[in-house]
């Protein structure tokens, strides 16, 4: 694994200097591809000044504030986190970026109350993203609890109540036409109530608001246990829940079982409730010996494929100290190593490429290089990574999964 994270690295560092149109955002552009090389020369101590790569950072970021789009994925939350982010492993000097994170830390808290207004909780697009930002940023700013609070109280405003817990509906960008006049709730990690559930376990985990939040967070939880074996037959929880009927979720980091199983491990740690913290695992037990042609995953991907998975029973590995699920997370990067299997390609990021239609027709199936970290081979690097230095790296925060 280690020589194919070498190659990616090697790859990467070319592709810097000869991409500079590709966007600038964490999750979806050369942002992520920056935190992949950054942390590798970290992690083994080697000196990356010889490569250019800080000056090409900088020249990035500079350029892609002169017109900013906004939210988590790829918009400036996403750069700020990954900013704070690179602050805190002592790879950047806070006095370097302290003007600009102010900047983001004001908008940030205006597109946050702006998305909720209009419906808009999501994590990779909307006020829940906004909020996993401000969260790293509270011991910096000290204007941003108080925003962060009142954010999470619109948040919790926004939600609805049953006798099953509280949940939030879907939200409204999210929505087919057909489904506007629908009750929708997703339960997924990527844009649902898994990504609440995470984001108020971190608010009580920090010491904000605790009594309160501990409520809120609990009847979420409740909710999103509610669900379990209710509504599927081929997983536990669905995906998304159309006027009382739920659909089949996937086996990958979005919308599965492990993505919510892990969210609810952060909840049973933050609540100090043991009871959640074993259904969380007894989720990952039951997936352990699940095999690559059993899921319908065709791809490698932190998003929808086989290092998603891996990095996922990795974390569960170190949080848990269960060897059972580091066994599960050595198989998964196994099967990520063989789909590097287009080093043919000039268009291949060391030999990977990725799934790029999922149309029920398989006929209309293609695979394509994507450089990115949701979607594409820095994540795949940056999984690698965690892997091979055996930590639980905070860079998985920005997926939920830390």
């Amino acid at each position: 694994m280690k020589l194919k994270l070498d190659e990616i690295i090697l790859d990467y560092i070319l592709y810097l200097k000869t991409n500079s149109e590709v966007p600038f955002s964490l999750l979806s552009g050369n942002c992520g591809i920056f935190l992949l090389v950054f942390l590798y020369f970290k992690n083994y101590s080697l000196d990356l000044s010889k490569y250019d790569v800080e000056s090409l950072f900088l020249k990035s970021l500079t350029e892609t504030f002169q017109n900013p789009p906004m939210n988590f994925t790829d918009g400036i939350s996403g750069i700020g986190w990954m900013l704070q982010l690179l602050v805190k492993e002592e790879i950047l000097e806070y006095s370097e970026v302290t003007k600009v994170l102010d900047q983001i830390d004001s908008l940030s808290s205006q597109f946050a109350i702006h998305s909720l207004r209009n419906g808009n909780h999501d994590f990779l697009y909307g006020a829940a993203g906004e909020m996993l930002y401000l969260q790293s940023r509270m011991n910096y700013n000290n204007k941003v609890k108080k925003s962060l609070i009142a954010i999470s109280d619109s948040l919790i405003d926004s939600s609805k109540n049953s006798v099953d817990g509280i949940y939030w509906q879907e939200s409204g960008f999210m929505l087919e036409d057909e489904q506007k006049n629908k009750e929708v709730s997703n339960l997924g990690i990527s844009h649902g109530q898994a990504s609440k559930i995470v984001i108020l376990s971190k608010l009580v985990e920090n010491g904000i608001e605790v009594e309160r939040y501990s409520k809120v967070l609990t009847e979420a939880v409740k909710f999103i246990l509610s669900c379990k074996n209710k509504f599927t037959q081929n997983c536990f929880f669905p995906s998304i829940i159309e006027n009382n009927v739920g659909q089949e979720s996937a086996f990958w980091w979005s919308y599965g079982d492990l993505g919510i199983g892990i969210a609810l491990y952060q909840a049973g740690r933050a609540l100090g409730n043991p009871e959640i913290i074993k259904e969380a695992e007894s989720i990952y037990h039951y997936y352990k010996n699940t095999k690559i042609e059993e899921t319908g995953i065709f791809e490698a991907s932190l998003c929808r494929g086989t290092s998603g998975v891996a990095l996922m029973y990795h974390n569960m590995f170190l949080n848990t100290g269960i060897d059972a699920f580091r066994v599960t997370s050595d198989y998964w990067f196994d099967e990520t190593l063989k789909l590097a299997k287009y080093s043919h390609d000039s268009d291949s990021i060391s030999g990977f490429k990725f799934l790029n239609n999922y149309s029920t027709n398989r006929d209309e199936w293609f695979y394509q290089s994507n450089p990115g970290l949701l979607m594409g081979t820095a994540g795949v690097g940056l999984a690698m990574l965690s892997k091979l230095s055996g930590k639980k790296m905070a860079w998985s925060q920005c997926l939920l999964l830390n």
